[in-house]
């Protein structure tokens, strides 16, 4: 197991453009919400995992509470009118050393989350990225080797987008920005590292989710069930 960091949840949002009146974390794909995945699935090794709430907090406590008690929650009472960089600096204030955000309303496959925190032992900065699909991504710029994200856009498509996972010092979030990605620029360029996620930001999202969420799930199931001699199956992971 990697030596512990503290990780940070940004669950404070509103989700306006998801348009369900709900955090986006507590929205269910197929069968379990966004943040029961994020906890149970990806999360269950963590031993220092802190959740920034806001909109609706009692009801994402209560969630985070029924499937984990070792959690520590940050308020954001600001939630309205702040943005997830300024949730991510209410919980790192008092961090000194390196932590790694993920933005609560994703999905990721959790063979690449345990990849990303292997190589996550080795840099001081790891900025994750996916592969391009939400409808409305910052583009990431990756060298043709894969190893250094080099600059941020919207307006340039490109194969790559941030993906709300990274290895960052604390300090970067004290930067008066909008964005994370803003915070991130300076340091650019930085390591990378390609994840196998799914953002949950429009209805367009939440259905590719869901299928998302299904393959996960059909993964899991048949890696468990025994074969014809008893043994059991091992699936190789393969990534979409």
């Amino acid at each position: 197991m990697p030596a512990d960091l503290p990780i940070l949840i940004a669950a404070a949002g509103i989700g306006s453009r998801l348009g369900m009146n709900m955090p986006k974390c507590l929205v269910e794909v197929h069968g379990r919400s966004l943040l029961e995945r994020l906890l149970v699935d990806v999360l269950a090794d963590e031993r220092d995992v802190r959740v920034i709430v806001g909109f609706r907090a009692d009801e994402v406590i209560a969630k985070a509470r029924s499937v984990r008690n070792d959690l520590l929650f940050v308020r954001n009472p600001s939630f309205r009118d702040t943005s997830v960089r300024h949730s991510f600096w209410l919980a790192a204030r008092h961090v000194t050393g390196p932590c790694i955000i993920i933005d609560g309303d994703m999905l990721v496959e959790p063979d690449s989350w345990r990849a990303f925190r292997a190589e996550a032992q080795r840099h001081e900065t790891l900025v994750g990225v996916a592969a391009a699909s939400t409808t409305d991504a910052v583009f990431a710029d990756v060298d043709v080797l894969g190893q250094q994200v080099r600059r941020f856009t919207r307006r340039d498509r490109l194969g790559h987008e941030w993906c709300g996972v990274a290895k960052l010092s604390p300090r970067l979030f004290e930067r008066q920005t909008e964005y994370v990605f803003e915070c991130i620029e300076p340091i650019l360029p930085a390591p990378v590292f390609e994840l196998d996620t799914a953002e949950v930001d429009t209805q367009q999202d939440l259905r590719l989710a869901v299928q998302f969420a299904q393959r996960i799930d059909t993964q899991r199931l048949s890696a468990t069930l025994p074969s014809a001699g008893g043994v059991p199956v091992k699936l190789s992971r393969a990534l979409a």
